[in-house]
């Protein structure tokens, strides 16, 4: 995606969820703990959603508006395992390495985020932004939106 607003992309679906909740943007952004200026950044630009929030204040956001995390991303193309949960990724990258050999900072260096703390956390990956999670989530064949899904106590 690039850095406009393109009709489907994720900005655009979070600002029409928005409005059709009547919801005041800035209200919405103290509720997720955001400023303004940054809330407004992600009903404008694709690219912000993908990258200037964890995935832990994109659900809090959703979950304001009665959304799906899942549902921002209902375009993108995705492929690889499906998941009931995000809190099996730390064992899928652990499955990963022992499977490639890679050490984990080989694996870091190549998907160019650090990630080592979903290793003994699994709520770590909360902390990500989506991009991170595509990241991770292509690398080891999982289908990155279904990691979106709510756990419980999340």
């Amino acid at each position: 995606m690039n850095n406009n607003n393109s009709a489907d992309g994720p900005s655009s679906v979070l600002r029409r969820a928005r409005e059709f909740a009547g919801r005041n943007p800035i209200e919405l952004a103290a509720k997720a703990g955001m400023n303004p200026a940054a809330y407004f950044d992600l009903e404008s630009h694709d690219d912000d959603v993908l990258t200037a929030v964890p995935v832990r204040t994109l659900q809090a956001i959703c979950d304001e508006l009665s959304l799906s995390a899942y549902s921002l991303f209902a375009k993108f193309e995705t492929s690889g395992e499906q998941l009931s949960t995000n809190l099996v990724i730390g064992d899928r990258i652990r499955e990963h390495l022992a499977t490639t050999s890679l050490s984990l900072a080989d694996f870091e260096t190549k998907i160019g985020y650090e990630i080592g703390s979903v290793l003994s956390c699994p709520s770590a990956v909360l902390d990500w932004n989506i991009d991170c999670l595509r990241s991770v989530c292509q690398a080891i064949g999982v289908d990155w939106r279904s990691a979106l899904q709510r756990n419980e106590g999340y």
